[in-house]
């Protein structure tokens, strides 16, 4: 019976893991009604996700870029959370600045 599962679902070795962390990593995106203490803690929780199954270490500018450009802010309201992080582009001043910005997006 184990010999039967072990076929059907193969363990997954080191890059199949990565590939599928990337995958979402790149999949991720702001979704319709989310808070934005919602998608910063989501978008947060991929990256520490991605540097444990990867083991490499995302830098933190990555990290708030993919928070800012991803976050389903326009250019203008993502030009006041820039003005806000007072040019601070990493991921906890960019989560920070938004969410001090916009309470209720």
């Amino acid at each position: 019976m184990l010999k039967l599962l072990d076929r059907r679902f193969p363990q997954q070795d080191d890059t199949d893991e990565l590939a599928e962390v990337l995958k979402e990593v790149f999949s991720l995106y702001y979704k319709e009604g989310e808070s934005l203490r919602q998608w910063s803690s989501r978008a947060s929780e991929v990256s520490d996700k991605y540097e444990r199954k990867g083991n490499v270490k995302m830098p933190e500018e990555a990290r708030g870029f993919m928070l800012l450009k991803w976050s389903g802010l326009n250019e203008e309201q993502q030009a006041v959370v820039k003005g806000r992080s007072m040019g601070v582009s990493r991921g906890d001043e960019i989560s920070r600045a938004m969410r001090s910005c916009y309470l209720d997006f």
